[in-house]
């Protein structure tokens, strides 16, 4: 809805892509009739194919050599089909009637919020390594991360938000 009321009155862009892909490997101009997902075209130079689990494999120009200090995740997450070099993005996508590409969910539980890229593991693991709490799941509500825990003491919020402040990123702190 906030696409088709401002595509009319300005020149509003989609660009889709991962870090590994160099940031950008699609990007469409959003025009009456564009769908909330669509990925866009995809750039010259750049390879995409999609699993037989629905999932954006990205390729070509552009993408990344590995994860640097990290060889574990780069054989996870960087794989050869063919003799060719393809990035597992874990977006779920599928193609519509028209051709295109869209966005249809996350395989992992990585969470985009203000620009800022999240993983709920890493909070929940924080959480846990507080003395007493047993259990921790870590979720977004209306463009907040939440965090639900469960704890054999209280402990009150200003214990919370300070244990969290020496241990993660202002931006991946829970709102509540």
């Amino acid at each position: 809805q906030t696409i088709q009321k401002w595509c009319t009155q300005v020149r509003l862009w989609s660009a889709y892509g991962p870090t590994e892909a160099t940031i950008c490997s699609h990007l469409g101009l959003c025009e009456e009739g564009w769908k909330l997902g669509e990925l866009g075209e995809l750039l010259p130079g750049r390879k995409q194919r999609i699993s037989e689990e629905g999932e954006l494999l990205l390729g070509g120009n552009g993408l990344a050599i590995g994860y640097l200090c990290d060889p574990k995740s780069s054989q996870e997450k960087f794989i050869d089909i063919d003799n060719e070099r393809w990035y597992k993005t874990q977006d779920k996508v599928i193609v519509d009637g028209g051709g295109k590409l869209i966005f249809q969910s996350r395989i992992d539980r990585q969470l985009k919020m203000a620009g800022n890229r999240i993983e709920p593991e890493e909070v929940e693991k924080v959480a846990l390594s507080y003395s007493g709490v047993n259990l921790a799941y870590a979720f977004p509500v209306e463009s907040q991360l939440v965090l639900a825990y469960y704890s054999e003491k209280k402990i009150s919020d200003n214990e919370w938000k300070n244990f969290l402040k020496a241990r993660l990123p202002k931006f991946m702190i829970p709102k509540f």
